[in-house]
């Protein structure tokens, strides 16, 4: 499904039971375009990765003090 098909799928839902602000904004998100100088969609650049800046590890580290599981986030500190 291409990101223009996408975010009119997230405009119908947005008019149905699921509308939310963030059905709202995805819809938005998926349709803009680039505007930097790069041919397609915002989303096509957005990298799927997450910077090292010690807030994952210290928030497994919380957890992990207050018995509390937090596998999501310690699995993406690995990756």
């Amino acid at each position: 499904m291409e990101n223009e098909d996408m975010g009119n799928l997230f405009e119908e839902w947005n008019k149905g039971e699921l509308a939310s602000y963030l059905i709202e904004i995805t819809a938005k998100i998926l349709k803009k375009k680039d505007d930097q100088g790069q041919d397609g969609y915002v989303v096509d650049y957005i990298l799927d990765k997450t910077g090292m800046k010690g807030t994952g590890r210290w928030t497994v580290q919380e957890a992990a003090e207050q018995s509390v599981a937090a596998p999501t986030i310690a699995g993406a500190l690995d990756s």
